[in-house]
């Protein structure tokens, strides 16, 4: 108890240090990511669905590297990556045959919606570099990656005759087993349609006036989020566009 304490103690000494140095600073920023999910077909062919816009809040940690404007970057991210596009009928088929239950005669349209929930940790490396005389305004540039791991989400589809009227539903979770819905879906063998971890290459540009900054951002995913590898690969595209202070 009293070993915990002491390492607390320096812990939080150490901290003070580096802050009243100013070699530690936090920030949060919130604003909003507009994404996609790339697909790679055996075919080599690519796909992408349309960009989906959605929020994200962040809380980061800076640690200044020396005197120089070096600086690494962490913390804790929530970002919110989903679609929706209307499906062809011949995609509906398709579905039809992995197990939902679709009565194509019936079926005019077809709307399919993914949403999905992240927690993320970035580990960025950046720099800094003053742009007035009195250092107020500055720019910085930053390159590393995004671990993230699957909240929640779901996949649904919404059907629909030829006139628009909605006859069926259907869902499925994204990081869990079990399904639901009017029509029935998914594989229901107790697996999950996306894998939990995706790690993904994330740049970023910060500019920033005093406290206050205006940060663009893009993650390109370099892991395959969907579990089943027959037909398309699946990675996430992600851009932000966020508000900040620093601290």
């Amino acid at each position: 108890m009293k070993r915990s304490t002491l390492l607390l103690l320096l812990l939080t000494l150490t901290t003070s240090s580096l802050m009243a140095q100013r070699k530690v600073t936090f920030a949060v920023d919130a604003g909003v990511d507009y994404s996609s999910f790339l697909m790679n077909t055996p075919g080599k062919e690519k796909a992408r669905t349309p960009l989906c816009l959605s929020p994200s809040l962040t809380g980061r940690i800076d640690l200044k590297l020396g005197n120089s404007g070096y600086y690494l970057s962490s913390g804790l991210s929530y970002y919110a990556p989903r679609s929706s596009q209307d499906l062809s009928i011949d995609q509906a088929a398709a579905l039809k045959k992995a197990g939902l239950n679709i009565d194509l005669s019936r079926l005019g349209a077809i709307e399919e919606r993914m949403t999905t929930h992240y927690l993320s940790i970035p580990l960025l490396f950046g720099n800094r570099a003053a742009i007035s005389e009195d250092g107020k305004f500055s720019l910085a540039c930053e390159l590393g990656v995004r671990f993230s791991i699957g909240l929640g989400g779901s996949l649904s589809y919404t059907l629909y005759e030829g006139n628009r009227n909605k006859f069926g539903e259907a869902s499925t979770p994204i990081f869990s087993s079990g399904t639901n819905g009017s029509s029935g879906s998914g594989r229901g063998n107790g697996s999950t349609l996306f894998l939990p971890v995706n790690i993904a290459a994330h740049g970023g540009l910060r500019a920033e006036y005093s406290r206050y900054y205006l940060r663009i951002g893009v993650d390109h995913g370099l892991t395959r989020v969907n579990r089943y590898p027959e037909g398309s690969r699946v990675t996430i595209l992600s851009l932000s566009t966020t508000l900040g202070v620093r601290f």
